[in-house]
């Protein structure tokens, strides 16, 4: 990293005891008190039916690629329908299942994904890493920043994969704080510049469908990001949450801790100094 970057870093006095990474990041921004909920009193709420899907869906992709990079080809289509159907009567067990909902149901959504995902564009790409673990290091720093990126292609191409009830715009994915720290990764760990950062959306639907949209990062968008990272790390260091109750996010159905917050009339965490 340039002197400049590591400038932009959390402060060298911040005393950490774990690491931190995008998902933290963008948790406290939404939503402070969850971040206190989750990460610091360590408390956790059970998977969702959508969140077991998309988990189990990635496995499977991420499962044929690690095979790609030895052979380079795709595996058979039955074998990765095979391994997603195992990951998924493995994990159903621990869902909070909505009444209505059928496992088996979500199950055949999952392979109706997978078989779309697999024939149409698993053969357009070679992978050259697959899950590439990334660490980033600061000067006088004890927080390491930590992440995992997808899939990295030939061409230097940074992909992630998704899964999604409906499309995202590509506002939000040009303003995705998980690209900028996946480029952050990269150039640190392999000093390597990306082509480009896509993310292959699988659209959860009767007749599932696959739209990419693809982005790009500047060392302008990393240094900021560094920034505020350092300014986040900074706020959980002095103990800084709050519920933030401004968005739909923050109701019955969408918050894991609402019956501890109840939209911030519960929450009375005040920092000890």
């Amino acid at each position: 990293m340039t002197e400049q970057t590591t400038k932009t870093a959390p402060p060298p006095d911040f005393q950490a005891t774990e690491s931190f990474s995008v998902s933290k990041l963008k948790c406290y921004l939404r939503c402070p008190a969850v971040y206190y909920y989750r990460y610091v009193l360590g408390l956790h709420a059970p998977p969702t039916s959508n969140m077991m899907l998309g988990s189990a869906v990635h496995a499977a992709i991420e499962h044929n690629y690690r095979k790609k990079l030895e052979s380079g080809k795709d595996l058979p289509l039955t074998d990765v329908k095979e391994f997603f159907t195992a990951n998924f009567n493995y994990s159903k067990g621990q869902v909070l299942w909505e009444p209505g909902e059928v496992p088996g149901k979500v199950m055949d959504e999952g392979v109706r994904m997978l078989e779309l995902y697999h024939t149409e564009s698993a053969p357009k790409i070679m992978p050259t890493l697959v899950e590439q673990v990334f660490q980033v290091r600061f000067e006088n720093c004890r927080i390491v920043f930590k992440g995992v990126i997808d899939l990295v292609t030939d061409g230097a191409l940074i992909i992630d994969h998704k899964t999604s009830g409906r499309t995202p715009t590509a506002e939000s994915i040009d303003k995705d704080l998980q690209a900028t720290a996946y480029s952050l990764g990269l150039r640190y760990m392999r000093k390597t510049i990306e082509t480009g950062i896509a993310f292959d959306y699988i659209i959860r639907c009767k007749q599932p469908k696959i739209v990419r949209f693809t982005t790009s990062r500047t060392q302008t968008d990393i240094d900021n990001f560094l920034k505020l990272l350092g300014q986040v790390m900074t706020s959980v260091q002095a103990g800084i949450f709050y519920p933030n109750s401004t968005g739909s996010f923050c109701s019955a159905k969408m918050c894991s801790f609402w019956d501890e917050c109840l939209g911030g009339r519960r929450f009375n965490y005040a920092p000890t100094r």
